[in-house]
């Protein structure tokens, strides 16, 4: 009984340039959250350099929706993942959710990356941190589990049409404004 999980692996790869032999080894050690998710892969080079990748759920997160998310078993849905190499903050995405009519979907997505090493940087509690700016895009609407209507942080607004029993995106509006006159036209 119990859960099997993978703790780490060794990885070496070999190099021959004009009969000379050289070699990298990368060590990956892998810890878990109570839940069985990947909560960080850490790689660490021969040189001794150490690039890892942190991932929160909604279980992590103690206010809203995650809570719910949680209650829901809605539980492997990545809500930030940060990369650090050697201790230090290179780039993290979050992801935002939100309920549209009884289930919960993505709302938006945001990008940092700092200009400075030394940058403090505090994971998502259920309160965007000023550091992630303007959000990369918002979804302001959802039909049958399809986004219908997003936001880009260029500034344009993008309208789906999916036909084939909403399996499938049949056209994409692109402009500066929603069009839902011509969506319903066309639909």
């Amino acid at each position: 009984t119990g859960t099997s999980l993978l703790t780490g692996k060794e990885v070496t790869t070999h190099f021959y340039d004009n009969g000379r032999h050289t070699s990298n080894t990368v060590h990956y050690g892998y810890t878990y959250t109570p839940d069985n998710l990947l909560r960080t892969e850490t790689m660490t080079g021969s040189g001794g350099e150490t690039v890892s990748v942190t991932t929160l759920y909604p279980s992590d997160i103690n206010a809203m929706p995650y809570t719910k998310m949680k209650e829901d078993y809605m539980l492997d849905y990545p809500v930030e993942r940060t990369v650090r190499r050697n201790g230090n903050v290179e780039h993290s995405t979050l992801m935002e959710y939100a309920e549209f009519g009884n289930s919960f979907y993505l709302k938006s997505g945001y990008t940092y990356k700092p200009s400075d090493t030394g940058t403090v940087f505090t994971p998502y509690n259920g309160t965007r941190a000023t550091y992630y700016g303007v959000s990369d895009f918002i979804i302001d609407s959802y039909e049958h589990g399809r986004i219908a209507k997003m936001g880009t942080k260029d500034g344009l607004k993008r309208s789906y049409i999916w036909g084939y029993k909403n399996e499938y995106p049949i056209r994409e509006i692109t402009d500066n404004v929603y069009h839902s006159d011509v969506l319903q036209a066309i639909t």
